[in-house]
């Protein structure tokens, strides 16, 4: 498999995770993001604010035995070259989703409020 763009910014996504407090955080979601490179699903990963962690699954998978689906708020596909403009702050999840660039299989509204609270630092 060729490199993934996003595989710059992992490193970045798990420092801001660290710094986040875990009393005074209000997002707990769960998503599932499966990234694309050339219309198909490369790798797969759980961003897992509820724990702050991120962690990569089984490539397309729906949910695992950790993460059933009645913990998991959305699943998301989007292309790597999007996640990647995606965490440079270079756009959003709501222009994605305006674009038709982004699936969402779940809680759209959960990715609106992660926008809002990504782009307040």
């Amino acid at each position: 498999m060729s490199q993934l763009k996003s595989d710059l910014v992992w490193d970045k996504l798990n420092e801001r995770l660290a710094q986040v407090d875990r009393n005074k955080r209000t997002f707990t979601a769960i998503l599932f993001l499966h990234l694309r490179q050339n219309g198909k699903v490369v790798r797969s990963v759980v961003l897992d604010f509820d724990a702050l962690k991120i962690e990569e699954i089984e490539t397309g998978v729906a949910c695992t035995d950790t993460y059933p689906p009645g913990r998991i708020q959305a699943k998301i596909s989007i292309d790597d070259d999007d996640f990647y403009s995606l965490v440079m702050k270079d756009t959003s999840f709501a222009a994605l989703i305006d674009q038709n660039k982004i699936t969402v299989d779940g809680d759209k509204q959960v990715l609106l409020t992660l926008d809002e609270k990504f782009r307040k630092k």
